[in-house]
C-alpha cells in the first residue's frame, strides 16, 4: 500500500474521531461533571494505549541508555500539563458551547510544531506554517464570534 494514502487515511480518521468526540464530550456532561469524565477518558485512552506502547516501542526504549528518573521527570510533567488542559477544556464546556471549546484544539496545531522547532530542533517543513495559519482562520471562524 502507497504510503501516502496510508497517512492520509490516518489523518482523516484522526479527524473523524476527534471530531466526533466533542458530541460525546458535550453529551457525557450531561450526566456526570468535568472532572470524572476527564479522568475517565485519561484512564481509559492510557490502557487502549498500553499494548501499542509494548508492542512498537517498548524494545527501543531498553536498546537506548535512558536515565530513567529523567525520563519519569518528564512523562509526569507531559501528563501533568496534557490532563489539565484537556480537564479545562473539559470543564469549559460548562460555560460555553462545543463550538467554541473546540477552538483551543486547533491551537495544539500550532503548539506541535513550535515545540518541535524549539524543545527538539526539528526543521519543520515551510508548508506546515501556512497551514497552521489556515487551520486557526478556519476554527476561528468555525466557533460562533457573536456568543463569544
Amino acid at each position: 500500500m502507497n504510503k501516502s494514502f496510508i497517512s492520509i487515511t490516518c489523518a482523516v480518521s484522526c479527524s473523524f474521531l476527534w471530531g466526533t468526540a466533542f458530541i460525546a464530550q458535550d453529551t457525557g456532561m450531561d450526566y456526570i461533571g468535568p472532572w470524572t469524565f476527564s479522568a475517565a477518558r485519561l484512564i481509559l485512552g492510557f490502557f487502549a494505549l498500553l499494548p501499542f506502547f509494548f508492542i512498537f516501542e517498548f524494545k527501543k526504549i531498553k536498546e537506548k541508555k535512558f536515565s530513567y528518573n529523567i525520563v519519569l521527570i518528564y512523562l509526569v510533567l507531559l501528563g501533568f500539563f496534557l490532563s489539565g488542559g484537556f480537564a479545562l477544556q473539559q470543564y469549559s464546556l460548562l460555560y460555553t458551547d462545543v463550538a467554541n471549546s473546540a477552538i483551543f484544539t486547533i491551537f495544539y496545531v500550532l503548539i506541535v510544531p513550535a515545540i518541535s522547532y524549539f524543545l527538539f530542533s526539528k526543521k519543520i517543513h515551510w508548508s506546515v506554517w501556512p497551514s497552521v495559519l489556515i487551520c486557526l482562520i478556519g476554527g476561528f471562524l468555525l466557533t460562533e464570534i457573536n456568543n463569544v
